[in-house]
């Protein structure tokens, strides 16, 4: 965590548009998940700027092209064996749909240690877990976590809207439909 404190403190400091995502978010939000890197979403209008402030801090990493990822911009840093992945226009390649995420904004900032960490929404990543290949268990938490807490029903109705396979999207919405109230 101390990673993402810095890591927060230097981008927020800089007025970039980010958000954290992925497991290190699921994390955040009181799920019991093992974090193995930092993954932020940055606004394609600061991605330069937010990824020149984190080259001055860490080491660069080789990106290899990917067959299913097809994000438009995407760095890669590490700090002591702590990855952070630097992403936007997130894009995956499933049952011949290409999936776009659109990172707009944030869900809301949360304060960990007198730091405001920014969030992306929960419901965000569950469906990015379904369009992306073996994420599973981490689909599986999340559902867990909806049953448990509110789902925003305004944002899974918008990601809904997005280019999601029919499938997918039919497994989602039996989930949310059976036990989401």
């Amino acid at each position: 965590m101390k990673q993402l404190l810095t890591l927060t403190k230097l981008l927020n400091s800089n007025q970039i548009n980010w958000a954290l995502g992925g497991s290190t978010l699921l994390k955040l939000r009181g799920i019991d998940i093992m974090a193995h890197d930092i993954d932020i979403m940055i606004h394609e209008s600061d991605f330069e700027k937010g990824c020149r402030l984190l080259a001055d801090l860490y080491d660069e990493c080789e990106v290899k092209e990917s067959t299913i990822f097809k994000t438009k911009y995407y760095r890669k840093f590490n700090l002591n064996g702590i990855e952070i992945d630097c992403m936007c226009g997130m894009s995956v390649i499933i049952s011949d749909t290409l999936f776009e995420y659109p990172f707009d904004h944030k869900e809301y900032n949360i304060l960990y240690k007198e730091t405001s960490i920014p969030l992306c929404y929960i419901e965000d990543w569950y469906v990015l877990y379904h369009v992306m290949p073996n994420r599973e268990s981490k689909v599986k938490v999340i559902e867990e976590y909806f049953t448990k807490n509110s789902i925003n029903k305004d944002r899974i109705n918008y990601l809904f809207g997005l280019n999601i396979p029919k499938e997918i999207k039919q497994l989602m919405e039996s989930f949310i439909e059976k036990h989401i109230k």
